[in-house]
């Protein structure tokens, strides 16, 4: 009673606490031994546990906090039209890039021009007197989403890839099917990630009666001999595709005898659309 009085409690002022130490620090601790020379491998235990308890707690810490920040921010999911999210990497793969060098190394001469038409036609400002305000971009070399679901079907996992030639690794540009909505939305500047993409011709109302697929080609060249292009939203793009050349009847001694994957694409004006690469591909385009 005079402890409580005196200090308000009478916790320590036992030997329960000092047992369930004992049990902790040494019997614990002799069990994980091999029982030679164990007091060396006691103490080795008990500073192993000392460090595990302790990042323990920053894991704890570093959790809360990350949970903080999570609910804490305001920035939106990025989704496509269809609502589904539109996933990038955490970092660019080239951070801070020229738009020079980005011309140069991806092959896009018309970026820097459909660029300045894509963000004038945003700020209402004619794109011969709207000047960008930047010279670098982050440029990302891939973008996963989700299509849009077609019926009861499992949702599809969709990835389209783009990236310049990486030491021996061969350039590739993934092709897409894009939603083209002739109505302009009045959204302002945002930001949103975008796309720098080199059309086809759009596909034609019958497919070929042969194989039922449909083909495309690429447009005439620009006057100043650049392939057509445009800066689009990456919520624009709805799916990936396909393309297969449209052969001549015989190969020997044509130039079609020399397209590989990795210049076909370059190489060729006319191609079919596989619709057959998928049960998705063939609900899709159709």
């Amino acid at each position: 009673i005079t402890v409580i009085r005196n200090f308000g409690m009478t916790d320590n002022y036992n030997t329960k606490m000092f047992e369930c130490l004992h049990i902790d620090l040494t019997k614990d601790a002799w069990r994980s031994t091999n029982h030679k020379d164990k007091c060396p491998q006691m103490v080795k235990w008990v500073a192993r546990q000392e460090k595990v308890s302790s990042f323990d707690g920053y894991i704890s810490w570093m959790e809360r906090l990350c949970s903080r920040q999570a609910n804490s921010s305001n920035l939106p999911i990025l989704r496509n039209k269809e609502g589904s999210p539109i996933k990038l990497t955490k970092r660019p793969h080239s951070p801070n890039c020229l738009l020079d060098k980005i011309e140069r190394d991806h092959s896009a001469p018309g970026l820097r021009r459909d660029l300045t038409k894509y963000l004038a036609t945003l700020s209402a400002i004619s794109p011969t007197r709207y000047t960008l305000p930047f010279e670098h971009l982050d440029v990302y070399h891939n973008v996963k989403f989700s299509p849009p679901e077609l019926h009861d079907q499992k949702e599809e996992r969709d990835i389209i890839k783009a990236h310049p030639t990486i030491k021996k690794k061969p350039a590739r540009y993934d092709t897409a099917i894009l939603i083209v909505d002739d109505e302009a939305e009045s959204t302002g500047l945002q930001a949103e990630p975008l796309a720098y993409v080199q059309w086809y011709s759009k596909l034609k109302l019958v497919a070929d009666p042969n194989h039922m697929m449909y083909d495309v080609s690429k447009p005439a060249l620009r006057s100043d001999g650049s392939p057509p292009g445009e800066v689009v939203k990456v919520a624009d793009i709805r799916q990936s595709c396909q393309l297969v050349p449209k052969f001549p009847k015989t190969l020997k001694d044509t130039p079609e005898a020399s397209w590989n994957t990795n210049n076909v694409l370059d190489l060729c004006s006319s191609f079919f659309v596989n619709n057959w690469t998928s049960l998705y591909s063939y609900q899709s385009i159709w």
